[in-house]
């Protein structure tokens, strides 16, 4: 056992004696050793029985707040937001593999063509008023600012 944990009562300091050094016996260091162990052992179990009750605590806490979100209807709209989300993404799954057809087909019928040559006045006025559109001037704002930070 370290010698810092040892604490050794001298029983004349308590009575007013001179601080001298004493002569203390075997059985008398062995018997605070022993103290001073019990003593750190039961600090131990204190702060394990500590952390068990703030798990607990913790538990609770959180039985709670499911609790309340489930009485409040707050954890159902959550389901609804993240079912909401959820068919979004699938609509934009089958819009993107639609695109990706029709792509595919562009480049099987003419797989030299370049580019906007190709285009019809129809398919540029639909481009032109598609960039025209407010909506698609935010989304490309935002997918650049996130492109660029």
């Amino acid at each position: 056992m370290d010698e810092s944990q040892e604490i050794f009562i001298d029983s004349r300091l308590l009575q007013g004696a001179p601080l001298i050094p004493s002569e203390i016996s075997e059985d008398e260091k062995r018997d605070a050793a022993i103290t001073a162990k019990q003593e750190t052992e039961m600090s131990k179990a204190h702060k394990e029985t500590e952390q068990k009750t703030e798990m607990t605590t913790l538990a609770a806490q959180g039985k709670m707040a499911m609790r309340q979100a489930v009485l409040s209807g707050r954890a159902e709209e959550v389901l609804g937001t993240a079912v909401q989300f959820t068919e979004k993404t699938k609509e934009g799954i089958e819009v993107l593999q639609k695109v990706l057809g029709i792509t595919k087909n562009c480049l099987n019928i003419n797989p030299d063509a370049e580019g906007l040559s190709d285009l019809t006045t129809s398919q540029l006025e639909l481009f032109w008023k598609f960039i025209q559109a407010p909506e698609f001037q935010n989304l490309t704002a935002s997918l650049l600012a996130k492109i660029l930070s």
